[in-house]
């Protein structure tokens, strides 16, 4: 027994299918999210955000769900100002708006990243994670 009919699923499908994630509503609000996170990560020194918060697990400890955190690329061996360099010029071409189809993708990425690695709630992390 089906508990969707054929019928819906292929409506459904059609409209995930044809939904445009370029409209200008979306635009602006991934630009403003990617700007937020980019001010967040160029004004605040990462030693800051990433503080020790007790009941919580280091956050410069890249195991488990960290690992495949953005902030964790090449631990050991890209100092920390790289990586937050290359996670801003990243964030630069979503904010620009560029190719919104992949860097919908990259910018859920590094909400997640965001969202996980940095101990210091700057107020937007959760909503960015959650629109990201």
């Amino acid at each position: 027994m089906r508990l969707i009919p054929d019928t819906t699923a292929a409506r459904v499908m059609t409209r995930i299918l044809q939904f445009d994630v370029r409209t200008p509503g979306l635009g602006v609000a991934r630009a403003g999210i990617a700007l937020a996170q980019i001010l967040t990560l160029t004004l605040t020194p990462l030693d800051a955000l990433t503080q020790t918060v007790a009941g919580r697990a280091d956050p410069r400890a890249c195991t488990g769900y960290q690992t495949v955190s953005a902030l964790c690329i090449g631990e050991g061996y890209l100092p920390d100002e790289l990586r937050v360099t290359l996670i801003v010029g990243l964030l630069i071409l979503v904010a620009a708006g560029l190719y919104p189809r992949a860097l919908t993708f990259v910018h859920s990425w590094i909400c997640y990243s965001i969202l996980t690695g940095i101990t210091l709630p700057e107020g937007g992390d959760s909503i960015a994670a959650l629109a990201g």
